[in-house]
Parts: structure tokens; C-alpha cells; sequence
């Protein structure tokens, strides 16, 4: 299932088989609202996944509270693996932009999703 949410650019979500994220192209991702935004985000329990050859570019959180702004992020996933990904122009503005999960940051895995 591919879901697009106003402060993700792309959503995969997948409970069965095999997910392929690849040779995709995501710019001018902006957000101001309270919540963290982003170019790719994985959430997935199947057998494998791949993010290969993505280009992320320009993704910026600009709520002055400080939320995250990254390029890909993988909040769950069995054996996936990312290669090749070319991301740049990352930002987050804000007093609680420095914290573990708020940073502005091209590849962020965690099992959290804020």
C-alpha cells in the first residue's frame, strides 16, 4: 500500500512479501504544523525491503517548536537494506529541534514512529 499524508511525502506500509522503494525523486517536502515530515518512510513487517537509488531533496519542518525533518526513515522493517540514496537539503527550525528524534536527518531507523 503506497499512502501520501500531508507532511510525508511517501508512506510505505506493508504487513506480507517484499517491499522496493527505488529510483524515486521527492523534492519540496514542506511542513509548519506540529509533527515531524519527510521524503520516505518505510513501516514494514514482511520479509525484506530495499530503498535503492532515491533521491531526496529540500524537506523542511519549519514549526518553531522544533519537529524532525528527514530524508528516509525506517520505523520498523525486517532485513531491509539501503544503498545508493542520494539526499541533501535537510532542515528543521526550533527550540526542540536538537533532541534524538526531532533532528534534521537524511537516514534515520528506529523502531519509533513520532
Amino acid at each position: 500500500m503506497l499512502r501520501v499524508a500531508p507532511s510525508e511525502r511517501y508512506f510505505v506500509s506493508s504487513t506480507t512479501g517484499t517491499a522496493d522503494i527505488s529510483t524515486n525523486t521527492i523534492s519540496n517536502v514542506n511542513i509548519v504544523g506540529g509533527s515531524s515530515c519527510g521524503g520516505i518512510e518505510l513501516s514494514y513487517s514482511g520479509t525484506s525491503a530495499t530503498m535503492n537509488k532515491n533521491t531526496v531533496t529540500k524537506v523542511r519542518n519549519r514549526n518553531t517548536g522544533g519537529f524532525g525533518a528527514f530524508g528516509l526513515r525506517v520505523g520498523s522493517g525486517n532485513a531491509v537494506t539501503i544503498t545508493n540514496n542520494c539526499i541533501y537539503d535537510v532542515l528543521n527550525i526550533g527550540t526542540g529541534s536538537f533532541t534524538g528524534t526531532f533532528n534534521a536527518t537524511g537516514i534515520a531507523c528506529w523502531r519509533y514512529k513520532p
